[in-house]
């Protein structure tokens, strides 16, 4: 068997997309997902997503205040047809939720905020960019879906777009979102 023979019958890289798709199915909680992290990801880049600011204050308030936080489950009710719609900043979302900016996010994984731009599109939701982007947003496919902040402004450097959030510097105090 020659070389040639043997590169046809082993494949040596990444599968294909989307990586770890099997690995986060079995995830069912953020600590699910933070053990999955801390196999995956490099001590440097797990201990920047993991971290906070200076003292870390912010961030030990942030866990204390969600660790208040309980779901209480409504039994015995109907789920057949669940709404998780809502309304965020006067714009209507398929889910509560907006996924916050993290910077750098190519440490995490190679399409960085392109890929998160497109899941939130996918899903529906809004996406924050980082300050610290590591790729053009107008280079996306599908920029993230953007929601209202004033009348209009610009949402990931694609232009004037109607219903986009924009935290706009140098104006502070300029709209709820500013």
């Amino acid at each position: 068997m020659n070389l040639s023979e043997i590169r046809q019958l082993v494949h040596v890289g990444r599968g294909r997309a989307p990586y770890g798709e099997r690995a986060l199915a079995r995830c069912y909680s953020i600590g699910d997902l933070r053990r999955l992290a801390h196999r995956r990801l490099p001590a440097a880049a797990l201990g920047y997503l993991e971290g906070g600011g200076e003292d870390e204050w912010t961030l030990r308030r942030n866990r204390e205040a969600f660790g208040e936080v309980e779901l209480v489950p409504r039994v015995l009710r109907d789920v057949s047809a669940p709404a998780t719609g809502t309304t965020v900043l006067g714009t209507r979302m398929p889910l509560p939720l907006v996924l916050s900016p993290v910077g750098s996010p190519r440490m995490f994984h190679h399409e960085g905020e392109l890929a998160v731009a497109r899941a939130a599109r996918h899903a529906g939701v809004a996406y924050g960019v980082s300050t610290l982007a590591t790729q053009p947003l107008g280079r996306s496919p599908t920029p993230p879906r953007a929601a209202r902040c004033g009348s209009s402004s610009t949402s990931g450097g694609t232009g004037p777009r109607r219903g986009s959030w924009s935290r706009r510097p140098g104006r502070p105090g300029t709209g709820p979102c500013c």
